[in-house]
């Protein structure tokens, strides 16, 4: 009985003569190729050969399914494969995509901020003028590398000026400074407050000052009515005593004429415009003598 290596399939050979079983192992030797000269063993070759071909036909028929099924599962195998690798391409671009869109939206809101922070901050440092200072500004990095503004702050100066009025001028421009941005702050609004407060503080000071200094020229009014009324008065006696004094002085005779209520010096040299001058500034009322023919007649 002859082994064969294959699982499949058995032989049995009958031999012609006893001796047959004497070169088994002659027959090994012959299936790897030996050539034996033994007639007895050739013939026994010769009985066993289509049996080796019936052999080795089966073997092929055998393996060739098996080749055929691997042939046919390795082209499955790569296609999943390359599935795979497809699905996880299209999964990792999409998280670039995503993530790529987020970081474009987060540029455009911090760039739009920085927009809107720098132009309230201008607002506020335009109207300001001499009291607003320089705009300071807090910055973020975004995530292309640049530094976007995201906050901000104009210093300026609410304090008093040199007078009421100043004082008045300068809380309101800090009031409109402080208003000026479209959207002004809880802090805009605080500075708003403070300035007017500063400007009704200023703005009654002003008006304090104002009447006292009404007052001031009421007093400095009424004390000149007061000097100008003693220098007229004074004025006035003055005149008349000096009119007197050159009645007497330019008389000639002496000559006095009686009233029922005042003295009348009369002189021959004087004028009718100039006794009446005379008359009036020492109070005559009645110009008529009791003696006739005398300088006041002729004056009448």
């Amino acid at each position: 009985m002859i082994a064969s290596h294959s699982p499949f399939h058995s032989a049995h050979v009958a031999s012609a003569t006893p001796a047959a079983h004497r070169t088994v192992g002659e027959l090994a030797a012959d299936e790897k190729g030996v050539v034996l000269q033994s007639p007895t063993i050739a013939a026994v070759d010769e009985a066993s050969a289509p049996v080796k071909a019936g052999i080795s036909s089966q073997q092929n028929s055998s393996v060739s399914p098996t080749d055929t099924s691997n042939s046919q599962t390795k082209p499955s195998s790569d296609d999943a494969l390359q599935a795979l690798r497809e699905r996880e391409a299209a999964a990792k671009a999409k998280v670039e995509q995503a993530e790529l869109a987020q970081m474009q939206r987060e540029i455009a809101s911090l760039a739009a901020r920085d927009r809107e922070v720098r132009a309230h901050e201008q607002a506020h440092m335009a109207v300001g003028g001499q009291y607003a200072g320089a705009a300071q500004y807090q910055y973020e990095r975004g995530p292309d590398g640049i530094n976007y503004a995201v906050a901000g702050e104009v210093p300026i100066d609410i304090g008093r000026a040199a007078d009421p009025q100043a004082t008045i001028e300068k809380a309101r421009t800090v009031r409109r400074a402080a208003l000026a941005p479209a959207d002004p702050s809880p802090q805009d609004r605080r500075i708003a407050a403070q300035a007017s407060r500063l400007e009704a503080e200023a703005l009654q000071e002003l008006n304090e000052q104002r009447r006292a200094e009404q007052a001031e020229a009421s007093e400095a009014k009424q004390r000149a009515r007061e000097a100008n009324s003693d220098d007229k008065s004074k004025s006035e006696l003055g005149a008349a005593e000096s009119t007197g004094n050159v009645i007497q002085s330019a008389s000639p005779t002496g000559i006095v004429s009686e009233s029922s209520s005042n003295n009348t010096i009369a002189s021959p040299a004087l004028s009718n415009n100039q006794l009446k001058q005379v008359n009036t500034l020492v109070g005559v009322q009645s110009l008529a003598s009791p003696r006739p023919n005398t300088i006041l007649d002729d004056l009448v």
